[in-house]
């Protein structure tokens, strides 16, 4: 699996830090397939691994880079 790490501005205006695994690189029996939905203008939905939960990441908001590394 694929963990990526960024910042990115949340709608507030403030920075956040997130690492996320995307929803492809799951186990298929770990995806709740309820919350999977197509996601447009550059979002996608996540899974945040700080939080333990569904997060819609939007690519547009990012700052600096995003850097992946293999779990």
């Amino acid at each position: 699996m694929i963990i990526f790490e960024a910042t990115y501005r949340k709608s507030d205006g403030k920075r956040r830090k997130i690492k996320f695994a995307r929803l492809h690189d799951l186990p298929k029996r770990e995806v709740d397939k309820s919350k999977v939905k197509q996601y447009s203008g550059g979002k996608e939905l996540v899974w945040d691994i700080q939080k333990n939960g569904y997060r819609v990441f939007d690519w547009n908001t990012v700052i600096g880079k995003v850097v992946a590394k293999s779990a």
